[in-house]
Formats: structure tokens, C-alpha cells, sequence
């Protein structure tokens, strides 16, 4: 399978040399590098859906138990999983359609697995047996995670903005964080709000560069963060968006200078207004 031809959120390492860094008096090599690579730190949940994603994919190309516990005991860093306790194929598929629907920004496959009643809104989908040994594996090779993946979380990471108001509707709870592990010294844990600016951001870094987030999908990401924002007050609490122990302004203030109308934020203020204002400065 050729992913590149499939999806929108391929980050691998041509994406950080293309970030800019400003040119500021005697900056060295080695602290551009480290600009750069603090940068990608920010889309690093992005990366790990990709990576992810490509698994799931290898998953889903099984017709069988037997084709995918082969295909496992293929892969290294299974060698020591414990495959007995791998349930029939069929019982867990639906959940890795699911999810692969979200990431390929299938709506109307999303709604109609929704409605059989197969899937809740809230699967927690990363304690199925074959991709919770994943992330376990992968966690100790590249000693960086995200937890705590759900739909709706995987939907804000990805720019799902129909598929994210969707979810929610349906009884999604948007005041359910990710975490991320060992990126700094403290875990950083980031809401359904700094995951969809994060897709914003990302989408803008992978561009030119010369043209700022267009208001339409700006508007977009807008309406899914006020949404989200008015079932889960919290979510734009002053605790939360101005404490620089966990650095989830950088993905505001960075969507401020990106957009093209910055008085698109002007929506945001009512949710919030001292604390809105006092973090967009508006």
C-alpha cells in the first residue's frame, strides 16, 4: 500500500527541515536544529497516528486469525506477545474499521457504524488486545507517547471537523485530554481544543507558507472548539489555557498569527471573555 496516496497526515523528517526557523543574531547550527526539533514536538501527536495508522492498515489486509498472528510474529517487536490471548479476528474488527474511517475522514461510514450500535462514541479503542501491546512496544522504542486516544480526541488531532461536531452530538465527552509522554521533563496533556488548532498549524507548516489558515477552514475549526468548549466549560478555563507548565498556549497564540482574519477569534471570546482576551490579546 502506497499511504501517501491515502491520507493528509504523513509527518516524517522532511516535514521538520522545512520548518523555518527566524534568522536571529549568532544563532548556531546546532540551536536551529533544536528550534526545529521543539517545533515538531508540537505535531508529534500527528506522527503517531500516522504510525498508527500504517499499522492498522498492515491489520486490516489479514482475513484471518491465523493471517494475522502470522503477520505478527512477523513483526519484532511482538516476539514476546502472548498470542493466545488474540480473540477471533471478527470480534474486533469493526472497532480498527472504525477507527480507520475517522482517520480517512469517512463520515457517512462513521454514522452508520454509530447508529447499528457496534460502537460507542466513547471507545476507549486502544485497550483492544493487538493495538494496546502496540503503543506499549512502540513507547519503549522511541520513549515518547500519547495516551489516552479516543474518537473523538483522534478526530481533533486529525482536522475532522464534521466527524468531531458529529461525535459530540452523539454524546461524545470533549473534555477528555491526551497525554504526552515523555516530549518534556512533565507530561503535557492537551484538549480536543489544542488538537484541532495543532491540525490547523500543521497543515499551514506543510504548505508554502505564504498564505496564512483561509478563513473558511479557520471558521471550521471555530465551530468545532466552541462547541466542544460549551459542553465542556473547562476546557477554556483560566487553569487550564493561561499555565505554562503545560505550554497549551503556544498552540493559540501560534493559530492567532496563522489565521487570515484575526478577528475571526473574536468568536471565541464570549466562551471566556477575561481569559480569552488575556491569552489572544483581543
Amino acid at each position: 500500500m502506497n499511504y501517501n496516496e491515502e491520507i493528509d497526515f504523513i509527518l516524517t523528517g522532511e516535514f521538520v527541515d522545512r520548518i523555518e526557523v527566524p534568522d536571529f543574531p549568532n544563532i548556531s547550527k546546532d540551536e536551529r536544529e533544536l528550534r526545529q526539533y521543539d517545533t515538531y514536538l508540537s505535531f508529534f501527536p500527528i506522527r503517531w497516528v500516522y504510525v498508527l495508522y500504517t499499522f492498522l492498515s498492515e491489520i486490516l489486509k489479514r482475513e484471518s486469525k491465523e493471517e494475522l498472528i502470522q503477520f505478527l510474529k512477523n513483526v519484532w517487536f511482538f516476539s514476546d506477545y502472548n498470542f493466545d490471548f488474540i480473540p477471533p479476528f471478527e470480534h474486533k474488527e469493526p472497532v480498527y474499521r472504525f477507527v480507520q474511517a475517522i482517520m480517512l475522514n469517512k463520515i457517512d461510514t462513521v454514522r452508520r457504524m454509530i447508529g447499528t450500535g457496534r460502537i460507542e462514541t466513547g471507545y476507549p479503542f486502544m485497550k483492544t488486545l493487538l493495538l494496546y501491546p502496540f503503543f506499549a512496544c512502540r513507547q519503549t522504542l522511541v520513549d515518547k507517547s500519547v495516551d489516552y486516544l479516543t474518537p473523538l480526541t483522534l478526530s481533533a488531532i486529525l482536522g475532522r471537523t464534521k466527524i468531531f461536531n458529529y461525535l459530540i452530538n452523539k454524546g461524545a465527552d470533549p473534555g477528555k485530554f491526551i497525554a504526552l509522554r515523555n516530549l518534556k521533563p512533565y507530561t503535557i496533556g492537551l484538549s480536543v481544543n489544542e488538537c484541532l488548532l495543532m491540525n490547523g498549524l500543521f497543515h499551514w507548516y506543510k504548505s508554502d507558507r505564504k498564505n496564512k489558515i483561509p478563513n473558511e477552514r479557520g471558521n471550521e475549526l471555530l465551530d468545532s472548539i466552541i462547541l466542544a468548549s460549551q459542553v465542556c466549560p473547562s476546557l477554556v478555563s483560566k487553569d487550564h489555557l493561561i499555565d505554562n507548565t503545560i505550554r497549551v498556549t503556544w498552540y493559540w497564540t501560534e493559530f492567532k498569527q496563522r489565521v487570515e482574519d484575526v478577528t475571526l477569534l473574536n468568536r471565541l471570546i464570549p466562551l471566556n471573555p477575561p481569559v480569552i482576551r488575556e491569552l489572544l490579546d483581543i
